[in-house]
């Protein structure tokens, strides 16, 4: 196994312990939040930038504080919510199943992160690296990736060509 290998294998599994010692709950609750806190800023930024644009002289800078605002409130919201339906899950005597749950999404999300620099990854000079080249885990997360393509093409060398100029 290959350096890359080593930390392809330290990513899923910090992963999975995080998945553990949070629980299935708080971790599926965290992607929420993250969607909704991210959604919510963006939509709602430029409004509450109205209702504080006249104490500040930039309308830019009125637009990031509000959207930082809302992301902050979602996220405290969320936190408060994610704490209560744990201690629920507790206490009705399912931490167990909370947490073998909370290690599969662990490990998925882990799994997600790993595909994610693989791809990127692919899009840069690195790919062509003897560390990168010889990683048996990188061969198999692009078979992965190679199959998802086939039923679920995405164009998305394409996409983030777009994005990255």
């Amino acid at each position: 196994m290959s350096v890359v290998d080593y930390a392809i294998a330290a990513i899923v599994l910090i992963s999975l312990v995080i998945g553990i010692w949070r629980g299935f709950i708080r971790e599926a609750l965290s992607v929420i939040v993250w969607i909704a806190a991210f959604w919510l800023a963006y939509s709602g930024a430029e409004t509450l930038a109205l209702k504080i644009e006249g104490t500040l002289d930039d309308k830019a800078l009125a637009v990031l504080i509000s959207f930082v605002a809302l992301f902050l409130v979602v996220h405290i919201a969320g936190f408060f919510i994610s704490r209560l339906l744990a201690k629920a899950v507790k206490s009705i005597g399912l931490s167990g199943v909370d947490r073998v749950a909370g290690a599969g999404f662990g490990a998925l999300r882990g799994l997600v992160i790993v595909s994610v620099v693989v791809l990127l990854v692919g899009l840069t000079p690195l790919n062509q690296s003897p560390q990168w080249a010889d990683s048996y885990m990188v061969g198999l997360v692009r078979d992965v990736l190679a199959w998802v393509d086939q039923r679920y093409p995405l164009e998305l060398e394409e996409r983030l060509a777009g994005v990255m100029g």
